[in-house]
């Protein structure tokens, strides 16, 4: 790859030492003279250099076979370059050949360009052709659905056709915005005649192109869109974008017109995140725009309440205000009420057995008639078993109402010894110390016999106790205090023989005292039946609902579990007694040893501080604690929650 530099009458060739002289091209093969030029030092050579470097190719052929020749090239400047040849030249590393033409007339001077031809007069001047006007015409723009067979229009975000029939309109708004569900996929789940246009996460639309009343087909129509993101709305991966025909296209489509007039049916995809709205636009040949609008990106799920018929619990709207919040709208479905006769067993007991009273109840008090319902492990899968799904409803939760949530203990019942000290009939026991968390129950939960084993003995006598001697005593003070009623035969305690021990070793059950998620199932603790709810509490009822319905929709999720490309929610935790699944937020909650809003009443001066921190007062509907007033999503679960698709409802992930 020789460098040539060509000024007349000289032409100039300097390559490589083991290359070949390149063939002089055929028109310069005349009457030449050809020198090989030698340098007598490296100040010849750069000299040599210097005058050839006024024609500005020189540099330029230079500097390209620096780069070629070495790979350490760097943008030096004019004089390293040249420097850099000349020291290559005087070492003999590249050569120069130089041809010097003379005696030739043409090449001295370049022959006259021939004449210029005789110019032809003038044609008479016409004006080009004005472009032709396309008339053709954008007439409608239209939402479409495919029902029993046809398609025809949607209205509501969009006009009716005049010429294709309408079939349904929308009528699930907020504001003036159209609620998109888009975490019911299927269109047709309610049945191939009742297809919903406001479920799924895409929409169809087609336009019609007319030209002097007639349809005109070949004419191109662009489809567009304008997105106003929801708060909080982080940057969406590709498969949660909006699009045309699939998530994450480019932001435009064009369709032909059939002779029809009409596009085919296109489908725009939503985005994922809810909050998100959506305007949609239509610009025909005539340049003419139409709009629909405006889409909203909303989820649903319709929800069933099983409780028992005399239970006061309704529609929890305050629950479907905080869901609405982050764009989840909660549609009532139905209700199971339960009696006493069609309750599974295990499920109904006397309210006076399951609360703890200072007092004992008067027989008169319409507490002591009143029944309450109970769940736990024991009966659960038969209240899920309850849920009546129903077509058109593929996302249902199960709200089941109780009074109390006990389960049977499994782990060994712990034995009690103790001494009769009186000469009262009835003695009270404490099974398992004075927890809030031990329940003795008469019939017991799972229906075995209450006594695992007991007996007395008092001067070498001894006998056996049975159910029947084990009572459960009105308005006693906590759930696990029994009473001992003696057989017949037994000693008076009141006696002056020594007292007797007697072992008794009973069933009991464990109480967890707060609702939780199975998934679909949620279980909601409703308090004491029959007795009016003030506001404060309805209120918190509510908030549980929304909590425990939170939790059916991954919230707060395991790292790992949560939509892309959110990180790991950051305000995450775990109470000290939750299980590995129970995760809550944490925001504006106080970490402290006791809760700083509680008084002296709280804390008898026989108890002691807890020695453990936790957290109080938070903010978030999603904190793991007493929900503070006001509680609602934070702006950290949003996007969470807002991201979730929500097409099932689920447990383990939260």
């Amino acid at each position: 790859m020789a460098i040539v530099i060509e000024k007349w009458p000289r032409r100039v060739e300097i390559y490589a030492w083991d290359e070949s002289a390149p063939n002089l091209e055929a028109h310069l093969d005349q009457e030449h003279r050809v020198s090989d030029l030698s340098f007598l030092d490296l100040f010849d050579a750069l000299t040599f250099l210097r005058n050839l470097a006024a024609d500005s190719d020189l540099l330029v052929q230079l500097r390209t076979r620096q780069a070629y020749s070495t790979s350490s090239y760097r943008e030096d400047n004019e004089n390293q370059v040249i420097a850099q040849f000349a020291a290559l030249l005087a070492a003999g590393t590249y050569r120069v050949r130089q041809y010097d033409f003379f005696r030739t007339a043409w090449l001295l001077q370049p022959p006259s360009p021939p004449a210029p031809p005789k110019p032809s007069p003038p044609s008479k001047r016409t004006d080009p052709p004005k472009p032709v006007e396309n008339k053709a015409k954008l007439v409608e723009f239209v939402e479409i659905i495919w029902r029993g067979g046809v398609d025809g229009v949607v209205t509501g975000a969009g006009p009716a056709s005049s010429e294709l029939k309408t079939l349904t309109t929308r009528t699930d708004q907020k504001g003036s915005f159209y609620k998109q569900f888009i975490n019911i996929v299927e269109k047709e789940c309610d049945g191939i005649f009742h297809s919903h246009p406001e479920y799924g996460r895409y929409i169809e639309v087609k336009a019609r192109v007319m030209l002097n009343g007639k349809p005109k087909g070949g004419e191109t129509v662009e489809f567009s869109y304008k997105r106003q993101a929801g708060e909080y709305c982080p940057a969406l991966i590709t498969k949660d974008r909006e699009g045309f025909n699939e998530p994450g296209s480019p932001a435009t489509h064009t369709e032909t017109t059939y002779e029809d007039g009409w596009t085919d049916n296109v489908r725009f995809y939503l985005s994922a995140y809810a909050g998100d709205t959506f305007e949609l636009f239509a610009k025909g040949p005539d340049g003419k725009k139409l709009k629909l609008g405006t889409y909203q990106v909303w989820r649903k799920v319709w929800y069933q309440i099983t409780k028992l018929k005399s239970d006061k619990f309704s529609r929890p709207t305050e629950a479907e205000a905080l869901m609405e919040e982050v764009f989840v709208q909660m549609e009532f479905a139905n209700t199971v009420e339960l009696t006493e006769a069609t309750a599974p067993s295990g499920s109904i007991y006397p309210a006076w057995m399951m609360y703890q009273w200072e007092e004992e109840i008067r027989e008169d008090s319409p507490s002591s008639k009143q029944k309450v319902l109970v769940l736990g492990e024991h009966n659960d899968r038969k209240f899920f078993s309850l849920l009546q799904q129903k077509p058109g409803q593929p996302v249902k939760a199960h709200f089941i109402v109780c009074e109390a949530l006990w389960t049977p203990e499994t782990e060994p019942a712990p034995v009690e010894v103790f001494s009769f000290s009186s000469s009262d009939y009835i003695i009270p026991l404490n099974i398992g110390g004075f927890s809030d968390r031990i329940g003795v129950f008469k019939p017991t939960l799972d229906g075995k016999p209450l006594v695992i084993q007991a007996s007395w003995s008092s001067d070498g006598r001894t006998g056996a106790l049975t159910d029947d001697n084990i009572k459960i005593p009105k308005g006693r003070g906590f759930a696990n205090q029994v009473a001992v009623n003696l057989p017949v035969g037994a000693p008076d305690p009141g006696c002056p023989a020594p007292a007797g021990h007697r072992p008794v070793q009973l069933r009991t059950a464990i109480s967890s005292n707060k609702g939780h998620s199975n998934g679909v199932h949620i279980v909601i603790e409703n308090g004491e039946i029959g007795q009016k709810k003030t506001p404060k509490e309805r209120v918190l009822l509510n908030r549980a609902v929304a909590h425990e319905l939170g939790h059916s929709f991954n919230q707060v999720p395991l790292p790992g579990f949560q939509p892309k490309p959110l990180p790991n929610h950051p305000n995450r935790y775990s109470e000290k007694d939750a299980s590995e699944y129970e995760w809550h937020c944490k925001t504006g909650a106080i970490l402290a040893y006791a809760d700083p809003d509680s008084t002296d009443d709280d804390y008898p001066s026989d108890w002691q501080i807890p020695s453990q921190l936790s957290y109080f007062a938070g903010t978030c509907i999603m904190f793991g604690g007493v929900f503070p007033k006001k509680a609602k999503f934070c702006a950290i679960c949003h996007p969470y929650i807002r991201l979730q698709n929500m097409e099932k409802l689920e447990v383990g992930k939260n």
